[in-house]
């Protein structure tokens, strides 16, 4: 009879422990993985895969560019040529045609300067080239140029983005209101897009297209959209696009 009793008490054991590991299979089946856990810097680390930016000495490409105004009729339509030489402290150049008119816009360590064929043009102010050239050279580094001492990263998890699961790296900046927040695909880590919210609009640019150069990941084709303040499109700014990628790095 004890021996019964001590039988049945066994049984009821391992019914349980049988019990508990398919409750916890079926928990686990239910229940959505739990998102990993970064800081902003350690997924900035895992974006750039230990490739720096700063390694490289000269990058060219070909830009053009639409602006669309909300109507839909074109704003602005230009191609440009970008030349960035680091080899000597820093020379980065823009250049463009417009109205049978060659412009160009230079910054050394010691100047810049805009030229109108081959004449320096004051018209425009020094702040707002600057400001013109140094955006060009934030953007298409991303997520790369996002390692300064001035920008801020938070790694804000997973969110729908593009009916797409994305992680969403949230950065902002000492010197500015702008925020900006770029989407990553869950799974292959594929930069789908970003978005900066400012004081005065909201933008939205899809990565259509992207090409690796020299382990750089770089956009060819982008298109640009104005929103509202939850991403909701209202109409298309801009669309871009990149040739002729040419880069050395050390």
């Amino acid at each position: 009879m004890a021996e019964k009793n001590k039988s049945d008490i066994i049984t009821y054991i391992i019914g349980i422990i049988i019990i508990g590991i398919v409750l916890f299979k079926v928990i686990a089946f239910i229940l959505p993985d739990r998102e990993p856990e970064y800081t902003g810097d350690e997924f900035l680390e895992e974006l750039t895969n230990d490739v720096s930016w700063d390694s490289i000495t000269t990058i060219k490409y070909n830009k053009s560019f639409q602006l669309y105004l909300e109507n839909g009729t074109a704003e602005k339509d230009r191609n440009e040529t970008h030349h960035y030489n680091y080899k000597k402290g820093i020379d980065r150049q823009i250049s463009w045609e417009e109205d049978t008119i060659t412009h160009k816009i230079q910054q050394t360590k010691a100047f810049l300067v805009k030229y109108k064929d081959n004449v320096i043009d004051q018209t425009t102010p020094k702040l707002e080239l600057k400001s013109s050239i140094d955006a060009a050279t934030f953007v298409i580094g991303l997520p790369f140029t996002l390692n300064s001492s001035e920008i801020s990263l938070t790694y804000e998890g997973l969110s729908d983005f593009q009916k797409r699961s994305c992680h969403t790296l949230k950065a902002t900046f000492s010197n500015s209101n702008d925020i900006w927040s770029l989407f990553y695909e869950e799974e292959t880590l594929a930069w789908k897009g970003y978005w900066v919210q400012t004081p005065d609009h909201n933008n939205l640019v899809i990565n259509d297209k992207m090409t690796e150069v020299n382990g750089f990941m770089l956009p060819l084709k982008r298109t640009s959209y104005r929103t509202d303040s939850i991403q909701n499109i209202t109409y298309k700014r801009a669309s871009y696009l990149y040739e002729d990628y040419e880069i050395e790095a050390n």
